[in-house]
Parts: C-alpha cells; structure tokens; sequence
C-alpha cells in the first residue's frame, strides 16, 4: 500500500510541474502578442498595471498547482 501511494505522489508531482511550465508557456504567449496591443491602445502606464498585475496573478496560480499537487513540500508536523 505504501508503494502505491509513493507511486500516486510522483505522479501527483509531475502533473503538477506539467501544469504550472504549460501555464507560464501559455502565459509568454499571451503577453508576447496580446499585451503589445494593449500598451498601444491604452498608453504605456496602463500596459505595465496589466502586464506586471497579470504576471503576478499567473505566478499565483502556478504556486497554487504546485502546493496542491505536492510539488512544493510542506513543513513536516512530526
């Protein structure tokens, strides 16, 4: 029983690495092509508020995937 849940927790792990590259991959595209439409749009000032802002909520979410998936590892309360 042991063996089977080691087994799930490195898969658990890996997914959840999977996950949170495809996500910050994902995000280089929408910055790269969306975000330049923006700060022609809507002047310099409101592009850094969106894109730092944006970056700092996809990071967010990347540390969320991780945590839950077991990626990060948690204080031991032995």
């Amino acid at each position: 029983m042991l063996i089977m849940s080691s087994e799930s927790s490195k898969t658990r792990k890996i997914i959840g690495i999977v996950i949170a590259i495809a996500i910050f991959v994902v995000w280089i595209f929408v910055d790269l092509y969306t975000f330049s439409s923006i700060g022609e749009a809507l002047g310099y000032p409101m592009f850094e508020i969106v894109a730092y802002g944006s970056w700092f909520g996809v990071l967010l979410i990347m540390l969320v995937v991780l945590s839950v998936t077991g990626a990060i590892p948690s204080r031991s309360t032995e």
